[in-house]
């Protein structure tokens, strides 16, 4: 059984509906989205249905500990806070910027970053964020650039169509 949520949380707390409460299913596999999969997560565990290896990684598809959450990916926040602080004393980086999608996901990275950054007592020089399925972009890059961004963290989602 296949739906598509359009990766739009809304839409995937009504597909999660139809395939917990009409398909009867056991197992989610898969899911594509960390908000997609925060909203529909209460509605599978209200079912006894487990969440399995779904594709985000953000912290609460694995934490706190639940007997029906099984994530494989490391965490978004994990990536960013060890990947970073190397980047930025390799680039010898000292403005650290951040465009993020407003959600939880852009959240997620963009809290990895701050994270990262604390560890070198840093802070981000500039943060921007945009909406989810936006297209354009040039006022957030001209907000970096005005800033003098030496090193910009992405918390975006390319998606192809």
């Amino acid at each position: 059984k296949v739906e598509d949520s359009g990766y739009d949380p809304k839409r995937a707390v009504l597909a999660a509906q139809k395939l917990v409460n009409q398909d009867k299913i056991f197992i989610m596999i898969g899911h594509i989205g960390t908000a997609q999969n925060l909203a529909a997560m209460p509605v599978q565990f209200s079912k006894n249905v487990i969440n399995f290896l779904p594709l985000t990684g953000a912290r609460e598809v694995y934490e706190p500990w639940h007997r029906l959450k099984y994530a494989f990916i490391v965490s978004y926040y994990d990536q960013i806070r060890l990947a970073a602080p190397r980047l930025i004393k390799e680039k010898n980086a000292g403005k650290i910027c951040t465009i993020y999608q407003d959600d939880e996901f852009g959240l997620e990275v963009m809290r990895g970053g701050a994270a990262a950054l604390k560890t070198l007592g840093l802070e981000f020089t500039e943060k921007t964020t945009y909406k989810r399925g936006a297209t354009d972009f040039s006022s957030q890059v001209a907000k970096m650039k005005s800033a003098g961004c030496d090193l910009v963290i992405l918390g975006t989602v390319i998606r192809e169509t």
